[in-house]
Order: C-alpha cells, then sequence, then structure tokens
C-alpha cells in the first residue's frame, strides 16, 4: 500500500469530512456567500502573515545552512501566491487596512499563538 492510502486509512472518515465540509462543498459549487469568502481571505491572509512570522522566528534558532534552505523554500516563491491573492483581493475589493483592522477570529487566533509559542522555544 503507497504512502497516500496508508495515510488516508489512518485518519479514517477525518479526510472526508475536511474535503466535504460545507464550506468547501459550497466553495466548489458556487453557493458560497461572497462576505463568508470575503471574511475566510482576510482572515487567511492574517494567518499566513503570523505564519511567516514565526517561520522567520524559528529559523533564527536554526544552524545557518537549515535556516536559509527553510526560509528559501517559504519565501523563494512569494510572488506566485501574493499574485493571486492580489487578484482576489482587487475582485473582492478587499485592502490592506480592511485585513490590518480585521480582528483574529478564536481559532485563528489560537492557531497562531500555537505557531508562536513553538517558534519561540526552537
Amino acid at each position: 500500500m503507497d504512502t497516500h492510502n496508508r495515510l488516508r486509512e489512518l485518519v479514517g472518515d477525518l479526510w472526508d469530512r475536511y474535503v466535504r465540509h460545507e464550506f468547501v462543498e459550497r466553495l466548489r459549487n458556487g453557493t458560497l456567500p461572497k462576505d463568508v469568502f470575503r471574511y475566510y481571505l482576510i482572515q487567511d491572509t492574517k494567518y499566513v502573515r503570523e505564519m511567516q512570522r514565526a517561520v522567520i522566528m524559528a529559523a533564527g534558532r536554526a544552524p545557518l545552512s537549515e535556516a536559509l534552505d527553510v526560509l528559501n523554500a517559504l519565501f523563494g516563491n512569494i510572488e506566485r501566491g501574493a499574485e493571486v491573492h492580489e487578484k482576489l483581493f482587487n475582485a473582492l475589493s478587499i485592502t490592506d487596512a480592511e485585513v490590518n483592522n480585521t480582528g483574529f477570529n478564536l481559532v485563528n487566533y489560537a492557531y497562531t499563538r500555537h505557531l508562536h509559542y513553538y517558534a519561540s522555544r526552537g
């Protein structure tokens, strides 16, 4: 059995619940309300920014060659992701000010604090 199938077997129905979540289904079939998608993009942007900060923090504690490998992998092709976000932000009239002035939802806040905690520990 290949790794993919072995991992799918280990997680049971968790994967199916993940990919068949109402948000994913509605996004796929075009029935997700625009305001819900806007909110998701804003929260996702906040998460990505904090994840990048946490990786930089953790990389600062790593041996130089390993840190450079990680940072290059993370930031080496950042323009592609930024380009997609820019198109979506323009289409949905999302500004940097709106992202910066929107608070973290509780799950996003907890998860990003978790990232920062472990990044700070090395």
